[in-house]
């Protein structure tokens, strides 16, 4: 997608629409996962995942300040403008997990059950970005984040206490797993971070973290059976 979108007289940043786009089409995903099953997958979940969304856009659209503060003062319009990478982008992420965390408790909900519904909403909206900001470069991730979605909603509803969090499980394995295998093969989208932590790019990392989640995940499962 291109950085600006005219219509009209109107001027659109690219990259935001395509965040409100794969945002929008990972909610649709929770919906059609609730409607298969609504007696056991029914909650709050767009109350919860909107509010979530946004804290993972603010950090990573406005993140940057954390990294260059004098843009403040110096360039505050340029704040409009600019959005954060990699690391404000993973920093969005677990700033939303820490509500999700939070919210939940709140409401007396499992954090599993919580991030069950969360899984094909994710899985979803990953596919959805990575068709929509770099296509060529992230078909890979996105045809895996749609089988992912795709075995998601097949999944029979999860009944019983053992049985909550098999979702976001499968999700953190297969995404986790499956994209770091894949980010051997295909080449960054230019402009990307070049970062290379122990052998590792940012991104590459971000995808073991999520696969050792699927991990923890899976043990606390089966120590709740």
């Amino acid at each position: 997608m291109p950085e600006a979108l005219t219509i009209g007289s109107i001027s659109l940043n690219g990259i935001l629409v395509a965040v409100a786009l794969s945002a929008g089409i990972g909610m649709a995903a929770v919906l059609l996962w609730v409607r298969q099953a609504p007696n056991e997958r029914q909650g709050p979940w767009m109350d919860l995942f909107t509010t979530a969304a946004l804290v993972v856009i603010l950090v990573w659209k406005f993140g940057i300040v954390w990294r260059q503060p004098s843009l403040i003062w110096q360039q505050p319009l340029m704040l409009l403008i600019t959005s954060g990478d990699e690391s404000e982008a993973a920093a969005g992420a677990v700033a939303a997990f820490v509500y999700l965390w939070v919210a939940a408790r709140r409401r007396g909900l499992s954090l599993r059950r919580t991030l069950d519904a969360l899984a094909p909403g994710a899985a979803a909206g990953l596919a959805a970005w990575n068709l929509l900001s770099a296509a060529d470069y992230r078909w890979g991730y996105a045809l895996l984040c749609l089988g992912v979605t795709a075995a998601l909603l097949r999944r029979p509803a999860a009944d019983g206490r053992r049985e909550a969090g098999g979702y976001a499980v499968l999700f953190c394995y297969s995404v986790g797993a499956g994209a770091l295998a894949l980010s051997l093969f295909i080449a960054a989208p230019p402009g990307a971070p070049p970062g290379d932590y122990a052998g590792l790019a940012g991104r590459q990392w971000l995808f073991v973290m999520l696969a050792l989640s699927g991990v923890l995940l899976d043990r606390r499962k089966e120590n709740a059976g």
